[in-house]
């Protein structure tokens, strides 16, 4: 059976392009700032369903067509040697990879301060 139909609705109706994302000229206009360079870090805030995941998608779904590398990680299942590891690959490519962590709250403070290089 096609995993599409096995996936929930708020996936399958997530939007994939910057120019889906339909009502939010400001997470337009911070998508289109990831993907020309000029954004080094933000932290997304909101109530469920404001659409900070699917801003994660978005960014997902278009980073390679931008020459960017996606990496996602998530507080609850991610940490230190993950963020790491993360710098290190980027270091040795020599790239800027656009690194989005899902549930960024739930990282202790050293978790949070390995984020600060």
């Amino acid at each position: 059976m096609n995993s599409y139909l096995n996936a929930p609705l708020a996936d399958r109706v997530r939007p994939a392009h910057i120019e889906d994302f339909v009502g939010q000229a400001k997470a337009r206009a911070f998508l289109k700032g990831v993907f020309k360079g000029s954004r080094e870090s933000a932290i997304l805030w909101g109530p469920p369903g404001s659409g900070k995941t699917s801003i994660s998608h978005i960014l997902s779904s278009q980073a390679e067509e931008a020459g960017r590398t996606f990496v996602f990680l998530s507080g609850v299942t991610s940490g230190i040697q993950d963020i790491r590891k993360v710098i290190t690959q980027a270091k040795k490519a020599k790239i800027s990879p656009i690194l989005f962590i899902d549930e960024v709250h739930r990282f202790n403070r050293i978790q949070q301060d390995a984020l600060l290089p």
